[in-house]
């Protein structure tokens, strides 16, 4: 059966986006059931804010070298947080009183877990989100849930207003997002660009079957096997063109 469903993806991304790193994850199991995480490393935003935080200590006349200064950073970055951290984020706060009263959303969101986990020895601390559902319908619905409360909420994307379809069949997988609005055309355009060219979107797809072709829009292909594709997204060239940005992979 295909399943088709439109929306915009990025609003669950945006407060991650913001963390500059971010990794999706899809995993499509044979009968029907899979995984959808989306995560960010939070280490290297903050090592940016204390850089400069780091620089403003050091004394008037006095230099620091940059092996120094990186261990200061360090200290600085992980002050806060224990040598490991392995939590589970409740979602109790963010619910609306018209999202509690919805069975089908509170059951996604019965399936949703939000975590944040890593450690100092690791090198990252990762905040985000897994959710596992039953059938690609429920998939659908999941997306589509995050979509229509980032609406009602009026969360600002950086990457602008986009249109997202979303359509899977037995034997392909495909993602066509159209970008309007676009950040340059408001007086805030400029700041937004800046900030996509700090950030970087990792999207991984694993599947049950193995990958006959892939063919993208706006995405650089980074790693390929039987049944995973691993792709970059070209943030900054996507704003920057009138086309839309695509993902299309067919099965054998």
């Amino acid at each position: 059966m295909k399943l088709s469903l439109k929306l915009s993806f990025f609003a669950c991304l945006v407060l991650l986006a913001s963390c500059g790193e971010v990794r999706e994850e899809i995993t499509f199991n044979k009968d029907g059931s899979g995984t959808y995480e989306v995560s960010a490393n939070i280490i290297p935003m903050m090592e940016k804010m204390m850089q400069s935080t780091a620089k403003l200590t050091i004394p008037d006349g006095e230099t620091m070298d940059s092996a120094a200064l990186a261990a200061k950073v360090q200290e600085m970055v992980w002050k806060d947080f224990p040598d490991k951290i392995d939590s589970v984020i409740s979602l109790d706060s963010k619910l609306t009183p018209e999202m509690k009263n919805d069975p089908q959303t509170m059951a996604l969101l019965d399936k949703t877990t939000a975590y944040m986990r890593g450690s100092r020895e690791e090198g990252f601390i990762k905040t985000g989100i897994r959710f596992g559902f039953s059938s690609n319908d429920e998939f659908l619905s999941f997306m589509n849930m995050i979509e229509e409360n980032g609406q009602k909420n009026n969360q600002e994307n950086p990457l602008g207003k986009t249109k997202t379809e979303v359509t899977i069949t037995p034997k392909s997988f495909t993602r066509t997002v159209e970008h309007v609005n676009k950040p340059e055309e408001d007086p805030s355009g400029g700041m937004a660009m800046l900030m996509l060219q700090d950030m970087s979107m990792l999207t991984v797809l694993n599947f049950p079957r193995k990958i006959d072709k892939v063919e993208v829009q706006h995405y650089e292909i980074i790693e390929k096997s039987e049944n995973s594709v691993t792709l970059k997204f070209d943030m900054v060239k996507a704003m920057k063109s009138d086309s839309k940005s695509e993902i299309r992979v067919k099965l054998k």
